[in-house]
């Protein structure tokens, strides 16, 4: 049930809930950790007062900002000791007034942005189109906006495929054929071959060539190698604490 705006963490958090004077309790549910929770359009849920309030009344103002925030203060605590990851899923709305910085934001004020450790701002980024000249998938750019446990502002693109979702081999042979770090993989007249073995003339050829050859986990672990290697941490002495 979606109590205060932030109910569902109650469930979320190891079946730990609090009661109306702040005590602690049990739920009657029970999640072993650590466990992953996806929630879609996190901050679009409406509370149970909001549920209740007929449409012709007046705006919703502040009310779900400070709500939204207090909640995260009530729950993310027991949400992080029942090792309990929370993926929220937003859209963005245009930034009314905003000159300088972002010209998106999210609803619900500013407690997820400061209350998450990662954020990623997703956006398309181009069509994949198959022979017919159809549109098959789409290229979506991601960029690290926020990062409280490793470095933050890198960028990545990724395929998804209709009906099918992210295609991992296309991925990742379009992301090591840019980068252009690698010995492996090697381009020449729209032939890719791998390690000196023909896949196919063309991306398509290519991605059935490392699918039919099982070699799915030789180019994740290649992708993996090299970008350790172009964003090595810097070579210099610890500094003391």
């Amino acid at each position: 049930m979606w109590d205060d705006e932030i109910g569902p963490l109650a469930l979320l958090a190891g079946g730990v809930v609090l009661d109306d004077k702040g005590k602690r309790k049990k739920s009657g549910l029970t999640l072993p950790g650590p466990v992953a929770v996806g929630v879609d359009t996190f901050t679009a849920l409406p509370s149970l007062s909001e549920q209740d309030e007929s449409l012709d009344k007046g705006s919703y103002r502040m009310e779900r900002a400070k709500r939204m925030s207090a909640g995260f203060r009530k729950w993310l605590r027991a949400i992080a000791e029942n090792d309990v990851t929370l993926v929220a899923v937003d859209h963005i709305r245009a930034a009314v007034g905003v000159t300088f910085g972002p010209q998106w934001t999210t609803s619900g004020g500013k407690a997820m942005q400061q209350y998450a450790s990662t954020r990623v701002f997703l956006r398309t980024a181009g069509s994949i189109k198959n022979a017919r000249d159809t549109e098959v998938g789409i290229w979506i750019h991601a960029k690290v906006v926020k990062n409280k446990i490793a470095p933050p502002f890198r960028e990545a693109r990724f395929a998804v495929l209709f009906d099918y979702g992210i295609d991992d081999v296309r991925s990742n042979l379009e992301w090591l054929r840019v980068a252009g770090a690698d010995d492996r993989l090697a381009t020449a007249g729209g032939w890719w071959k791998w390690g000196g073995e023909a896949l196919g003339q063309g991306l398509e050829a290519a991605i059935r060539g490392v699918e039919d050859g099982g070699l799915e986990g030789e180019v994740e672990a290649e992708v993996e190698r090299v970008w350790r290697e172009l964003h090595a941490p810097p070579d210099r002495k610890a500094r003391a604490r």
